[in-house]
């Protein structure tokens, strides 16, 4: 059995692997059926081994979402200043949303598909704080992708700023329709999701933004 320190490291590796795990669990069975226990059994340690760096399941949760958004903020920062025009580095950006959802699939729904408790939901609870904090990372994305979309119309002045929201959720809820049917599965009874396929959808998208 593995045995915590009384005074373990914040960011160790015990406690990266607790979220592993834990977004495992809650990927498969839900929020609701989640547990210390149950994620101490998965873990072979004590339940009051987790304590030592969670203080409950939803302080664990609300940990993988400030994680995953704040990972997914930042590849999406890095695909826009990796060169080339706004055209380009437009294009890195719907691109590297979409390797996100794909690559990182219990992630993603954790963050867009399933039904999980949401900030409302710790209000007036210990929890309220982080689970605020974890909103500001979430909305932080989704306001990179708007300023960028903000950059390209001034070189393809093809929509007007009072429409970037708009526009903005146009692509984000095409960008999830194609990763959610690539994550299910779904897709690939219809049509084999290729890197040329996703290609031509990346450009699509990008093109679209221009008229």
């Amino acid at each position: 059995m593995i045995k915590a320190t009384k005074e373990p490291k914040p960011g160790g590796e015990m406690k990266d692997k607790i979220l592993e795990e834990a977004l495992e669990i809650i990927s498969k069975q839900g929020f609701d059926l989640f547990s210390m226990r149950k994620l101490a059994a998965k873990l072979n340690i004590s339940a009051t081994a987790i304590y030592y760096y969670f203080s409950s399941k939803d302080d664990i949760y609300l940990e993988i979402l400030m994680k995953s958004f704040g990972q997914l903020h930042q590849e999406l920062k890095n695909a826009y200043q990796q060169g080339g025009d706004i055209y380009q580095r437009t294009k890195a950006v719907i691109r590297a949303y979409i390797d996100f959802g794909i690559n990182h699939p219990n992630q993603y729904n954790l963050m867009f598909t399933l039904i999980l408790p949401r900030p409302e939901y710790y209000q007036g609870r210990k929890e309220e704080p982080f689970a605020i904090k974890e909103l500001e990372n979430a909305l932080s994305t989704i306001y990179t992708a708007e300023n960028i979309f903000l950059e390209f119309i001034q070189e393809y002045p093809g929509i007007s700023p009072e429409e970037i929201k708009f526009h903005t959720f146009r692509i984000w809820s095409t960008l999830h329709g194609l990763v959610s049917l690539y994550i299910s599965q779904t897709v690939h009874y219809y049509i084999e999701p290729t890197e040329e396929t996703i290609e031509k959808i990346t450009d699509y998208l990008t093109r679209s933004l221009m008229v």
